[in-house]
């Protein structure tokens, strides 16, 4: 293609001369613009939550291959600096406008973008490769990837503190970060692969201390959907991946169940709000004994030990839904010297089915969890949950050796779907947990919210604590 300058005067020129609709708002110099060229050769830029920046006219018969441009654009207040790209000659159409930064810490991620200019990573390993050789010394060094909506299929691994990943929509639109591996599988890139810190989508590191996420969605893909990437990632040993490529010759991803994390967190003091994770066996690990998390608002979905791990986590107003079949919630392996594990507080356990041909799952077919580890901790308190969560003996199972009646199991307050109150006296077994009391969570209570990632250094992410 011929590369042609083009001057800020000019592209102002042609905005005022050709037509400009401009909202009088002053640019969020945080937030990402795009903008659209189409058929009829206008173009448009709107912010990342959609709103109208301006519109101009561009002669889509011009004989030009691409148009690049870099400089302030003033124009009654609204000021951007831009990168344009326009695509002509039956090419498809783009134009990316970037706001700058306000300052290094806010770091823009566009797998669409045609140029690293501004603060544009092209991908999110190329952005955690740098936030992760420049790692923040403290909070207030914190750095924010502002990830512009699309679906990044990447096998990531963040190891640098302080780091958020921040949808740049705000929500509007989706921000996926999605793989593939499962376990026991040779892949082409990655070779042969076992454990949880290998078939993971994402794995947030010990040292990633107050990892931040907002409106982003975490897949692990392997038994929801089929992609071409998988296959030919899994072609090379057709004798060690037969199982696997069994989902392909039946055109069928949920035969052949294994684990597949969507992500490990090993990090302290994570927060996650509004997020998604999507996955089937093992979607969501939580290791590493002094690990504490926080999900408010969350969708976590899977069918086998699916929030698992020896962590400590409050879910707080999450769903959590059970596509298809029968398993396990959760997988606790808390440690024994570890007071608290995981909390559900407020939450809904659903049973929508969400894959293709795959009916929800019957009454009584899922357990609330079982004892990966023979110390675990888990409670559900004031949550909602549909007929599909088993009663009486195997409401908590056994896991091998690992006994339930060894485990810390707890219920207090739950409902059904239309709010009524469950009979935990009749649903559950007196030698596999205990029902608690409202005052045990209340105050200064034995397993009061606010105590479960209170910590040593009093950390209060929920505003548990009333003092």
């Amino acid at each position: 293609m011929h590369l042609k300058k083009i001057s800020v005067l000019m592209i102002l020129s042609l905005i005022l001369v050709l037509g400009c609709a401009v909202v009088t708002q002053a640019a969020d110099y945080e937030k990402l613009y795009r903008g659209d060229v189409n058929g009829d050769g206008k173009y448009s830029v709107r912010d990342a939550l959609g709103i109208l920046k301006m519109v101009a006219k561009i002669d889509p018969t011009a004989e030009i291959g691409d148009m690049n441009l870099n400089g302030s654009v003033d124009i009654e207040d609204v000021k951007l600096m831009l990168e344009l790209s326009v695509y002509h000659k039956g090419e498809t159409f783009g134009l990316y406008t970037y706001a700058a930064p306000a300052d290094a810490h806010t770091l823009i991620v566009d797998n669409q973008a045609y140029s690293h200019d501004n603060c544009c990573f092209h991908s999110m390993e190329e952005a955690l490769a740098y936030v992760n050789a420049h790692p923040p010394a403290d909070e207030t060094e914190r750095i924010t990837l502002d990830i512009v909506p699309g679906v990044y299929r990447e096998y990531l691994e963040l190891t640098a503190p302080y780091v958020s990943f921040q949808n740049a929509s705000g929500g509007s639109e989706e921000v996926k970060i999605t793989y593939f591996l499962a376990n026991d599988f040779t892949y082409q890139s990655h070779g042969s692969i076992a454990g949880a810190d290998k078939i993971r989508t994402i794995n947030i590191a010990k040292g990633a201390t107050a990892f931040e996420a907002e409106n982003i969605v975490f897949e692990n893909s392997y038994n929801i959907y089929l992609t071409d990437e998988e296959r030919a990632e899994l072609s090379g040993n057709e004798t060690a991946n037969a199982k696997a490529l069994a989902r392909f010759e039946q055109n069928d991803p949920t035969i052949n169940q294994c684990q597949a994390l969507a992500m490990r967190c090993q990090a302290d003091k994570a927060v996650f709000l509004n997020c998604t994770f999507l996955g089937r066996q093992d979607t969501l690990m939580l290791p590493n004994g002094n690990q504490r998390s926080y999900f408010k608002d969350c969708y976590i979905e899977g069918t086998v030990d699916f929030i698992y791990g020896d962590g400590t986590a409050v879910f707080e107003d999450c769903t959590i839904n059970c596509p298809y079949g029968g398993g396990y919630v959760t997988a606790g392996s808390t440690p024994k010297e570890t007071a608290y594990g995981l909390l559900f507080h407020h939450c809904t356990i659903t049973r929508d089915a969400t894959a293709e041909g795959k009916a929800a799952p019957a009454d009584g077919s899922y357990a609330l969890g079982r004892t990966w580890g023979p110390n675990a901790m888990v409670l559900f308190w004031d949550c909602s949950m549909d007929e599909h969560i088993k009663g009486g003996h195997d409401r908590f199972d056994d896991m091998g050796e690992n006994k339930a009646e060894d485990a810390r199991y707890f219920e207090a307050g739950n409902k059904d779907l239309n709010g009524n109150p469950l009979d935990l006296d009749a649903l559950t077994d007196p030698a596999r947990e205990t029902v608690l009391s409202e005052s045990d969570m209340a105050g200064d209570g034995d397993y009061a919210a606010w105590k479960w990632l209170w910590g040593n250094d009093q950390w209060n992410p929920a505003g548990f604590a009333a003092n």
